[in-house]
């Protein structure tokens, strides 16, 4: 070491106690042993275990004295610790006789006297020691035989470490000797003792070599990020039960280890560190790793000859950065060991006081994974005529997660790991164990290449990731495109029914005439193989038909949703470059934008013209492009993704093949045609002989209708993504209805709940239950899984196995397959992958690699960004999104495990987990749906017992159900952003009357929280717009729902309801924006049709803070209000301009939405009249009815039910109200509707003066 201390010139300890005994001080390392000891009471973790076996005329008594002899010498073997003003000391003992018990074995059976000495084993390394009162050696003496015995040693860890071992059998040994024969025994006397090492460790670092060391430390552990280790099972409690695995090492390659760390300035222990690092970087895929060792001050010739606890735990921080070869690392580890063995002075305890990092009980701080070599050569000393050996105990407790020993000194040199047998099953150490030599092998033999080209796998491993778990070779079509498997079935079936929407059935040959008519069209127009043609269609037998006909113009098609945003709609067919579009005319104003030449805007239920009913010949084949489908993009942008036939023939036959699909089969089509399931719903079924079942738009968010549907066409497939499925069961399960038709479930395109298979075999008995993995990039679908019974222990359903022709690689960042057990990124090969994404070159070499794998297998690969693993039969299990990784403290969580992890409650059904806050402020929040109710705080207790601590959830709140995005996956985004509560932090004033304790009681049955304070927020607690009117509708609407916007906490709602005031008694214009503000621009909202003032709390909160925002709320139009309070429109309009000038001191804006567009034009006028400044009249969504009179014909011949279908599709509904409130919303809405209609029919007798504003 560079810095060195003296000896103190202090007394190391103080006079004799009357008993004789001494004190001292602790080193550091004990006092950290002895606080332990404290805190977890006294347990066996560290107990040492010193077995001998002894073969010979052993003298009992001649080892009993030499034990004796043994504790005489080494103080520290007869020191007790007792605590002295809080702080621990030494308590030295005069010496005493020990005793050493004989139990004799050798009259017992061999099998009973295994038995008796596992069960010595055991006790001497599980019994606690009492530090307070000792001893901290136990000795024990078996007789296995008349010439054979063992002795048992067991000693507290805080008077021996490692290096002690040899000294104490040298100095065993030599006091055997001495008692057995009579001669002194031939050792050095001791020039110190523990306790003098103690004292003058303390005494050093009371100087200013403590925070010289604590800078280095400082500096050198900044931003250390915690290691991602794999395990097996999640960490739970803090356990040290461990398990013990050993592996030999050739010694050859052990000396062309040693000789290559020689060549470059390295020891052993760098090559260990080395080593250790790099097999730690292939399975947590980092390249800064925290590696744990110990040091030792026994170099200092006066500590050589001592039993004690002497090392000083070390971090050291591998740096595998860059391509390094082998050679670099190891010059990396020996600057690393020699810098941190230079400043080793510090105790470990002390670092860990000052620096304070984070940390999990009964987890070693800075690191996970200890290494260290032991280079102590075999053989004993002579113990006087026996033959002496040292039994090697395979350790069972776990002091870190995992360790690895090199013993490297005797013969046959081999590496031991003991590790943490609650993480890690045994087989699994087994393969770490036998990655660290292979990729000792492949460093030495090739010493200067990159590390990062260095293979560890077994060529059992390759073959079985490579090949045998890939080998899907299947013979499928390959001269077909989508459209041919429909053209297959028609001769064979021309009047069996292809696809049913509403009163509209198709039989195969009328959807094949229809789609051969427009298909000639398009040809004629100039569509050909790999011209992009958009389909912007609503929901009807129109959408087959068009999607053929452009298959059969040998082109490909392109989904334009039209409930899509008009903006986005216009980039689609921009970024595609389109030939045209397939649309009908009342949609042309959804893609004007797009400024596409009307003559290709194709009308598809344009049957004019004579066109043939004949098939075009296009001469298509299977690599032209089928279809692009859009996904979001990281840019913001959505990015196309281009398919081609040959992908989805494969995939499409596949699942036919597989699950016989065929004439008896119906699918209920309920994907997003914008969502590649689509695609096999609309041509997959149709290929296969079967029937499509198309919802109308008013029954595609209706998972009543879907389950009528289901009904009555027989539909045998449902094919969607999860979330879908939970609607229509959750259905199903509220009304008790079954759906027994369904045979078939395919899902895919989300996480599966575990609990979903056998919700559905409740109401489909007979249904077989497919797990499909992959991605629209290839094809839709590259795994299957099919569920038979869910393993109780299953964290999510499996991913799967590839699928024909498929296949399915989990590979390092390097491009190396991964072992089983240890996460990679999949990446997906085969049939199915795409050409790419749609000019975008840059992002599809990103995306489409090329790879040489291991085994000799050269792939074109698309990287999914998914986080997956092998298990051992070769299934892989998905663990979420890499881009779902997130830091809290500085400790990289995947959001995937706490998800699985929650999923695992028995009340919990699905889970999402997101990050919120921002950078250096990031707290967890957990979203999920449940069976019944959720206690959340017993639900974090659960998940503490799995999880660390940091793991755990800052927030759980429970949904009705989660928000989707357009393709029915859970949208993580709109969950990001939504409020939540964290964890009661205590202080809040619990509810204090019957009012409030009403209120808490919804607010808690509403939102799912507990601990409800009267100054909670109850945005902040979850709530939302839909949940304010269920509060409301609970409380029995005391006041109107807005209210809870303006009063959010209990105590203001309270008081709001037990006063009446609050916000002007009876007014109709309500102030979401914050009270105070001032009156220099003013915001008045004329409302919209039905609606209330809730539908603005958004625009309020986006306000600048010189606005203020006045929302219109009708009486009687909150949920469960009465129809009788409803206002005319002209008193509405008078209310309203009356308040205004009454409340509002500066200029007005008047703003109205929809049906709200006439009042609002109404109120402007009133206003201009009564002198306000109007400074503005902004009308949206919807301008007056030119024609009032058929407007009004219009809202009396349509139902409520179309209104609601309508308005759905609109999102004015999520499917959290019942039918009761949107019933009561469709009054209220056609009672707007026939006001601001009879309003525009006296203006049209007798036209108003025009707004000036």
């Amino acid at each position: 070491m560079t810095e060195v201390y003296e000896p103190t010139r202090q007394p190391a300890r103080s006079g004799p106690d009357p008993d004789g005994s001494r004190r001292a001080p602790t080193s550091f390392a004990q006092g950290r042993l002895w606080l332990l000891s404290q805190l977890e009471g006294e347990r066996s973790a560290y107990n040492v275990l010193v077995p001998l076996r002894f073969r010979g005329d052993l003298d009992a008594a001649a080892l009993t004295d030499a034990v004796t002899a043994l504790v005489a010498r080494h103080e520290v073997l007869r020191t007790v610790y007792r605590a002295e003003a809080g702080e621990p000391v030494q308590v030295v003992r005069p010496a005493e006789p020990v005793p050493v018990p004989l139990t004799d074995l050798s009259a017992l059976t061999d099998d009973d006297r295994e038995e008796a000495l596992d069960a010595a084993f055991e006790d001497a390394e599980t019994r606690p020691f009492d530090l307070a009162e000792g001893p901290v050696l136990r000795a024990r003496l078996l007789r296995v035989a008349a010439d054979e015995h063992v002795l048992l040693l067991s000693v507290h860890h805080i008077a021996i470490d490692a290096p002690s071992t040899p000294v104490l059998y040298r100095d065993l040994a030599a006091l055997y000797r001495a008692a057995a024969t009579g001669a002194p025994a031939d050792l050095p006397p001791l020039a110190v003792q523990y306790a003098d090492h103690a004292a003058r460790e303390r005494a050093a670092l009371a100087g200013p070599l403590r925070e010289r060391q604590l800078a280095y430390w400082r500096e050198r552990l900044r931003d250390l990020p915690a290691l991602d280790l794999p395990t097996d099972r999640p960490a739970g409690d803090a356990s040290t039960d461990g398990g013990f695995r050993r592996v030999a090492v050739d010694p050859a390659l052990l000396r062309r280890v040693r000789a290559l760390a020689d060549a470059c300035g390295a020891t052993l222990l760098d090559a260990v560190v080395a080593g250790a690092g790099l097999l730690m970087q292939r399975y947590g895929s980092q390249d800064d790793i925290a590696l744990g060792t110990v040091h030792s001050p026994r170099d200092r010739a006066e500590l050589a000859d001592l039993i004690g606890f002497f090392p000083n735990t070390v971090v050291l921080r591998a740096d595998l950065s860059g391509a390094p070869s082998f050679t670099d690392l190891l010059r990396r580890a020996a600057a690393t060991t020699r810098d941190a063995f230079a400043h080793a002075d510090l105790p470990f305890d002390v670092l860990v006081q000052e620096l304070a990092p984070a940390r999990e009980a009964g987890r070693a701080p800075f690191f996970r994974v200890y290494v260290n070599v032991d280079d102590a050569t075999e053989g004993l000393p002579e113990f006087a005529g026996l033959t002496a050996e040292a039994i090697q105990p395979e350790f069972t407790t776990a002091r870190f997660d995992l360790g690895f020993v090199l013993r490297s000194g005797g013969a046959e040199p081999e590496v031991d790991s003991v590790y943490r047998s609650d993480l890690f099953d045994d087989d699994t150490i087994a393969r770490m164990l036998d990655h660290l030599v292979r990729l000792w092998a492949a460093a030495v033999a090739e010493p200067d290449r990159p590390v990062t080209e260095l293979t560890m796998l077994t060529d059992a491993e390759i073959d079985d990731a490579v090949w045998r778990w890939n080998d899907t070779a299947t013979d499928l079509p390959t001269d077909r495109c989508l459209h041919h498997l429909f053209e297959e079935r028609v001769g064979r079936q021309p009047d069996h029914p292809a696809v049913v929407c509403g009163d509209t059935t198709l039989s195969y040959a009328e959807l094949e005439r229809r789609a051969n008519r427009l298909a000639h069209r398009l040809v004629a127009a100039g569509v050909g193989p790999d011209t992009l043609v958009g389909i912007c269609l609503r929901r009807s037998p129109a959408q087959p038909v068009a999607v053929l006909a452009v298959l059969k113009a040998g082109a490909a098609f392109v989904p334009l949703d039209p409930d899509y945003p008009a903006r986005r709609l216009e980039f689609m067919c921009r970024d595609a470059g389109l030939w045209g579009v397939v649309t009908e005319p009342d949609l042309t104003d959804r893609l004007a934008a797009a400024e596409l030449d009307a003559a290709r805007l194709v009308d598809v239920h344009d049957d004019s013209g004579d066109w043939p009913a004949t098939r075009p010949d296009t001469r298509v084949t299977p690599d032209n492009l089928a279809y692009v489908i859009y996904t979001s993009g990281s840019t913001g942008d959505p990015k196309g993704i281009a398919l081609r036939h040959r992908g989805a023939v494969n995939n499409f036959t596949d699942f036919n093949t597989r699950f016989a699909v065929g004439t008896g089969d119906a699918l209920l089509a309920v994907s997003s045609p914008s969502f590649d399931m689509s695609v096999y719903d609309l041509l997959g079924t149709v290929g296969a002989g079967g029937t499509t079942v198309l919802p109308t738009p008013d029954e595609i968010r209706q998972p009543a209708a879907w389950a009528r549907l289901v009904r009555d066409h027989r539909v045998t497939v449902w094919h969607s993504a999860p979330a879908l499925l939970d609607l229509l069961l959750e259905h199903l399960e509220r009304h008790g209805e079954a759906v027994p038709t369904v045979r078939l479930a395919l899902l895919g395109g989300d996480w599966i709940p575990v609990g979903q298979p056998a919700r559905l075999r409740a109401v489909a008995p007979d249904v077989r239950f497919v797990a499909l993995g992959g991605a629209t990039e290839a094809s839709m679908d590259s795994i299957i899984f099919e569920v038979d019974e869910v393993d109780p222990a299953w964290a999510s359903i499996p991913y799967g196995r590839p699928m024909a022709n498929q296949r399915a690689y989990v590979l390092d960042r390097f491009g190396h397959p991964q072992p089983v057990g240890v996460p990679g990124e999949l990446h997906l090969a085969g049939a199915g992958l795409a050409r790419g994404y749609l000019d975008r070159p840059e992002l599809t070499a990103e995306r489409f690699v090329v790879r040489d794998l291991a085994g000799g297998r050269r792939e074109r690969l698309y990287r999914t960004g998914d986080l997956a693993r092998y298990r051992r039969d070769g299934v892989i299990e998905l663990l979420g999104r890499m881009d779902f990784q997130v830091k809290i403290h500085g400790l990289r969580i995947e959001a995937g495990e706490i998800e699985s992890a929650l999923r695992r409650c028995p009340e919990v059904t699905e889970a999402v987990v997101v990050a919120r806050g921002t950078p250096g402020h990031t707290t967890l929040a957990a979203y999920l749906t449940a069976a019944g109710p959720v206690d959340t705080e017993a639900l974090r207790a659960a998940l503490g017992e799995r999880l660390p601590a940091h793991m755990v959830p800052a927030a759980i709140v429970v949904l009705d159900a989660f928000p989707t995005t357009p393709n029915g996956k859970v949208d993580r985004r709109a969950l990001a952003t939504r409020d939540v509560a964290g964890p009661a932090t205590g202080g809040g004033e619990a509810p204090r009357d019957d009012c409030e304790r009403r209120i808490a009681a919804v607010w808690r049955d509403v939102l799912g929280v507990d601990d409800v304070t009267i100054d909670d927020s109850f945005f902040a607690l979850g709530g939302d717009s839909f949940a304010a009117v269920r509060t409301m509708v609970a409380l029995d609407n005391p006041v109107p729902v807005v209210e809870l916007f303006k009063h959010p906490t209990i105590r203001g709602l309270a008081e709001r309801i037990r006063t009446g005031t609050g916000g002007g008694a009876g007014e109709l214009l309500h102030e979401l924006t914050p009270p105070g503000r001032p009156a220099v621009g003013q915001a008045d909202h004329g409302g919209g049709g039905g609606g209330n003032a809730i539908a603005y709390r958004p625009l309020a909160q986006a306000l600048p803070e010189r606005f203020r925002l006045l929302a219109l709320n009708q009486p009687g139009y909150d949920t469960g209000g009465d129809p009788a309070d409803f206002l005319d429109f002209d008193e509405v309009v008078r209310r309203c301009v009356d308040e205004v000038t009454r409340r509002v001191d500066g200029p007005v804006v008047v703003y109205g939405h929809c049906a709200g567009t006439v009042m609002a034009t109404a109120v402007a006028r009133g206003l201009e009249a009564a002198g306000a400044d109007l400074r503005g009249l902004y009308l949206a969504a919807s301008l007056p009815a030119e024609d009032p009179d058929a407007a009004l014909a219009a809202e009396r011949a349509t139902s409520d039910e179309e209104w609601a279908g309508y308005l759905t599709r609109l999102g004015g509904f999520s499917g959290a109200l019942d039918w009761a409130a949107v019933e009561h919303m469709m009054t209220a809405g056609r009672h707007d509707h026939v006001g601001a209609m009879n309003h525009l029919r006296r203006c049209r007798a007798e036209p108003p003066a025009p707004v000036r504003a």
